[in-house]
Formats: structure tokens, C-alpha cells, sequence
């Protein structure tokens, strides 16, 4: 009987990080400057708005992980940071699984710590997801 518990355990985990791992998210606000996010084939990829156009701006070879699944909502979680001469910048990427609606949003907080007397910057934004054929 645990044998069959595990199989089953396993195969459900196998289902869900194999549907959570091609994701388009688009920004529901379409003039910030990240415009869309990507989590595929374990890479998370960022983009920003240069001109009017979208353009890579990060990639990470990794992606948010499973972490709880409360009140039938599925969540993943990523925090990466990034330094240059200017600031250090700390993104948090985040996004759930309603298994009631069979949805997905998601939420991207960046942190900008500037390395000269400027103010810390937050900019939250929020995603829902869109497949490749919406």
C-alpha cells in the first residue's frame, strides 16, 4: 500500500512540474517596463520594454519552486539577484495555480538598491498567463 501511495505521490508531482515548466505570463498593465516573463524548459526569462519593442533582459537557469499548495492553490516561488556598477538588483518571482479555476497569475518584485545616495526602489508587478495560442 505505501508502495502504490508513492507511485501515485510521484506521478502527480511529475504531472504538475511538467505542466508548470512552459509558462507565458504577460504584465496585466502594459505600460510597465516588464512587459512578460517565461518559465521554460527550466529556464525563467525576463523581458523589458526598449523602445516600444521587447527585448531579453534576464535569464536564469533555474525556476521558481513548488512551496506551498494551501486552499487548493498551487505556489512557486524564485528570488535571484543581480549586481553592476550601479545597484544591486533582487527579483522575486512568484506565481500560483488556482486548481479551482485551472488558472495561473503571477507577480514579479523588484528590489533596486542603488550603490549611490539614491532611494531604494520597489516596483511590483502583476502577470496572468497566456499560452501560445491566445
Amino acid at each position: 500500500m505505501k508502495n502504490l501511495h508513492f507511485v501515485l505521490l510521484l506521478l502527480c508531482a511529475m504531472v504538475f512540474s511538467a505542466k508548470a515548466q512552459n509558462l507565458n505570463f504577460v504584465n496585466i498593465n502594459a505600460t510597465q517596463n516588464i512587459p512578460r516573463f517565461e518559465v521554460k524548459n527550466n529556464q525563467t526569462t525576463l523581458y523589458h520594454m526598449v523602445g516600444g519593442k521587447q527585448v531579453l533582459m534576464q535569464t536564469w537557469n533555474q525556476v521558481p519552486q513548488f512551496f506551498n499548495d494551501e486552499d487548493r492553490i498551487n505556489r512557486y516561488k524564485m528570488t535571484v539577484s543581480r549586481e553592476d556598477k550601479l545597484a544591486r538588483r533582487t527579483y522575486e518571482v512568484f506565481y500560483s495555480f488556482s486548481r479551482d479555476a485551472q488558472a495561473y497569475d503571477g507577480y514579479i518584485k523588484t528590489t533596486i538598491r542603488y550603490k549611490d545616495s539614491r532611494p531604494s526602489k520597489v516596483i511590483e508587478d502583476f502577470f496572468v498567463n497566456r499560452t501560445a495560442s491566445q
